[in-house]
């Protein structure tokens, strides 16, 4: 075997290892999303259960000039 045919046989387990790991990867992810904690409300009403989501508030500024 000569050394391109081994630096293009490492590329492509590389790339399928990659695939691999990506597919697996979500898999968990959405196992993980279905699973529902009982003291999660937020996951009882359709929201996702493992990510918080962030509200920004506007400052004491921003509505005194409004």
């Amino acid at each position: 075997m000569d050394l391109l045919q081994l630096i293009v046989m490492i590329m492509v387990g590389t790339i399928l290892a990659t695939i691999v790991l990506a597919v697996l990867s979500y898999g968990a992810f959405r196992m993980r999303e279905r699973r529902m904690p009982v003291s999660d409300l937020q996951s009882m009403t359709g929201g996702p259960a493992f990510f918080e989501r962030v509200r920004f508030l506007p400052t004491k500024a921003a509505e005194s000039e409004g």
